[in-house]
């Protein structure tokens, strides 16, 4: 979407299937759905309405033929393509890829009934739009806090203390990290050094990440493995068994019953 944006402009409306990238396809309604009215999207969909994009969710497989007949013949050609100039590594394909679009554009490609294209200009600040979205409550201590992060909000106007609001957490392509109230950014922190790919954060991907120590803090990671099925039924095998004498092992008779209720003292009436 950031690569759309930046070579050809914002689209009015985007047309795919009804995926859990861009909507919501469960049936849970939190309390301020509910109070709303609607179900908010997911972070993919939340950042098409923030830019204005409508998103029509295909209700047919008829609608996504045409899509995957390109991809199919993509899959095709660019595989020979590849093989032609003799390129095997990830990066040579990477670099010869731009110019196969191209090519296979300026061959295949439609021209449109309007010369005048429909894009729109993006804002300028699109790249804060562009982010894994978290919601978070500043706590006493007016720290807010992400797997692996942990963020000192400044006092707000006459260093008042932000405890209690709930704000949400923005973790850019380029890692950097918003926190908003409302639209106004509280905190602002830079990128980290070096390469950054975004993830989102939670705990098992803050663990995958290990090599990446903005996202791994010391501490987190758990060092202890987990028990296999394997290891879980053999410590079941090695548990206490009661003996092959025990009243347990014992089938149930009413003559047992009654030889029981005996010895505890109990009278047995019979009719």
């Amino acid at each position: 979407l950031r690569d759309l944006l930046e070579r050809f402009g914002m689209p009015g409306v985007m047309y795919g299937d009804r995926t859990g990238i861009a909507v919501r396809n469960d049936k849970h309604w939190t309390r301020e759905e509910e109070l709303e009215g609607r179900q908010l999207p997911p972070q993919f969909g939340q950042m098409l309405e923030e830019l204005g994009i409508r998103y029509i969710a295909a209700g047919s497989p008829q609608a996504k033929g045409r899509i995957e007949r390109l991809w199919r013949t993509l899959q095709d050609r660019l595989l020979k393509e590849l093989a032609l100039h003799r390129i095997t590594v990830v990066a040579d394909a990477e670099a010869f890829l731009p110019g196969f679009i191209e090519r296979f554009n300026k061959r295949f490609a439609c021209a449109p009934r309007g010369a005048k294209p429909s894009w729109q200009k993006p804002p300028r600040d699109h790249d804060r739009t562009l982010a894994c979205r978290y919601r978070r409550v500043v706590s006493r201590d007016n720290v807010v806090t992400l797997p692996g992060v942990t963020l000192q909000l400044p006092p707000g106007a006459y260093r008042r203390s932000h405890q209690g609001r709930r704000v949400e957490v923005r973790e850019l392509l380029d890692g950097r990290l918003l926190v908003l109230y409302r639209g106004v950014i509280l905190l602002e922190r830079p990128a980290p050094e070096g390469a950054f790919t975004l993830i989102p954060r939670d705990a098992r991907s803050v663990a995958r990440c290990a090599t990446h120590q903005d996202l791994v803090v010391q501490g987190t990671r758990s060092t202890t493995k987990k028990r296999g099925p394997k290891k879980e039924l053999d410590q079941m095998a090695r548990a206490h068994r009661p003996s092959q004498d025990h009243r347990w092992r014992k089938p149930f008779t009413r003559k047992l019953a009654a030889s029981q209720r005996l010895k505890g003292g109990d009278r047995i009436t019979a009719e």
